[in-house]
């Protein structure tokens, strides 16, 4: 993580975001790392007051591992145990729109993670939206807008870290972001983010999963990733 010399751009609230379970993992070494070096170091200690760690999976075991090693930032788990099917039923006739009809998918709990599928993923989002999961995230944003944490009305910058090989960070990155906007627009009258994301590609994940097919999954997911991100920029020119 590089700290900025210059002391407008310390002072930037910044929203971090670990998405799925690589990406969970680097943001928990930045913000250990950011802590530890708030001991010694003054800028760093300052710049560490505007900055918010989320870590954010399907995967209830990542996170309370994550929280096990002294992760000190906010954390959001998307699933809970139940199944596909029960999660469908709650608003069957707008999901069945997109999601497949795969009676495999259908018997899976939302608890066991998106296990590289990433409907399985986005749906999780929708239940957590509406369940109120999304909590943590909307507290690190409201600390953001505390009296006295931003100068000069800075547009706060938001950056999402994950890979786009497995289920959760392909499938929920694109609309996490159209979330986090539409959440700042309705309770921050209009404030826009300046949101990027950092992605990690399939070819990272090779040599840890030999298997043909399971590659050729990881490819897919990342395409769709990256051609869906594509085409909600383009259109939103």
């Amino acid at each position: 993580l590089k700290i900025p010399e210059e002391e407008e751009e310390m002072n930037i609230p910044t929203i971090i975001i670990g998405l799925g379970g690589i990406g969970s993992e680097i943001v928990e070494n930045i913000e250990r790392q950011m802590r530890q070096s708030s001991m010694s170091n003054k800028c760093v200690a300052d710049r560490r007051n505007n900055v918010k760690f989320v870590i954010i999976d399907t995967d209830i075991n990542s996170i309370r591992e994550i929280e096990e090693n002294g992760y000190q930032g906010y954390s959001v788990r998307l699933s809970d145990n139940v199944s596909v099917s029960n999660c469908m039923e709650s608003n069957k006739e707008e999901l069945e729109k997109w999601f497949p009809d795969n009676k495999k998918y259908y018997r899976k709990s939302l608890a066991e993670g998106a296990g590289q599928v990433r409907s399985i993923s986005r749906l999780a989002l929708q239940r957590a939206i509406r369940s109120r999961r999304l909590k943590p995230l909307y507290d690190a944003i409201n600390d953001l807008h505390k009296p006295g944490m931003r100068q000069n009305e800075q547009e706060i910058k938001i950056a999402i870290v994950s890979t786009i090989a497995g289920g959760t960070g392909s499938g929920v990155i694109l609309p996490l972001g159209i979330h986090i906007q539409d959440y700042l627009n309705r309770v921050y009258s209009g404030e826009n983010a300046k949101i990027n994301a950092f992605l990690i590609l399939p070819d990272v994940l090779y040599d840890v999963i030999p298997s043909n097919k399971e590659t050729r999954n990881l490819n897919a997911n990342g395409y769709a990733t990256i051609k869906e991100i594509d085409a909600f920029m383009k259109n939103d020119m």
